[in-house]
C-alpha cells in the first residue's frame, strides 16, 4: 500500500514478493512502472514467466481483478481512513474475513481456508506459493484463481495457513 504507484514502490513491492515465492506467471497491466526495463529484468531473473493484459482487455486477469473490486467496495470506499497505516489494518481485517469467515459461491460455499484445510497436498510443497495453492485447492495449475489467492499470503492469517 502506498499513496503513489512510483517505479521504486514496484520494485520494492515485487522484490518483497518474490522473496516471500516465485509463481509460475506472474501477470499485471501495461502500466509503464510494469514495462520498465527494470521491473521486467526483475521478473526475468527470477524465472517468472511475464503476462501482460492485453489493452482494453481487463478481463485478462479477472479473478484477481474480481478480488480488488471486492476490497475496494467492501471496504475501501466505505471507510474513510485517516492514514495509510489505518488502512493497511482495515484491508488486512477484510482480507482475514475474506478468507477465513466469507463464503465464496465459487467454492461450493465454503470459504477459501476451508478448501485450503479440506484438501490434502499430494507432493511436497516447492517454492511457489500460487503451485501450493492451487494443489491445495485443485484450482489448475495455470488458474489466475490460485495468483489471486497467492496475491493474499501477506495477510498474517493467510501466512498461518501456508506453514502449515
Amino acid at each position: 500500500l502506498d499513496q503513489s504507484l512510483e517505479i521504486a514502490f514496484v520494485l520494492s513491492a515485487a522484490k518483497r514478493a518474490l522473496s516471500q515465492a516465485r509463481p509460475l506467471i506472474w501477470n499485471s497491466d501495461q502500466g509503464s512502472h510494469f514495462t520498465s526495463q527494470q521491473y521486467i529484468q526483475l521478473l526475468q531473473n527470477a524465472g517468472v514467466q511475464i503476462s501482460m493484459d492485453g489493452k482494453g482487455r481487463a478481463t485478462d486477469n479477472i479473478f484477481t481483478e474480481r478480488l480488488w473490486r471486492s476490497i475496494k467496495y467492501e471496504e475501501v470506499y466505505l471507510n474513510d481512513y485517516t492514514s495509510p497505516r489505518e488502512a493497511r489494518q482495515h484491508i488486512s481485517q477484510y482480507i482475514n474475513f475474506y478468507n477465513n469467515i466469507r463464503p465464496h459461491q465459487s467454492l461450493g460455499y465454503k470459504t477459501p481456508a476451508e478448501v485450503y484445510h479440506s484438501t490434502r497436498l499430494l507432493e511436497p510443497a516447492e517454492d511457489s506459493v500460487a503451485l501450493r495453492i492451487t494443489r491445495k485447492t485443485g484450482f489448475s495449475q495455470n488458474s489466475d484463481n490460485a495468483i489471486a489467492l497467492a496475491a493474499l499470503t501477506t495477510a498474517p492469517t493467510t501466512k498461518k495457513l501456508l506453514n502449515k
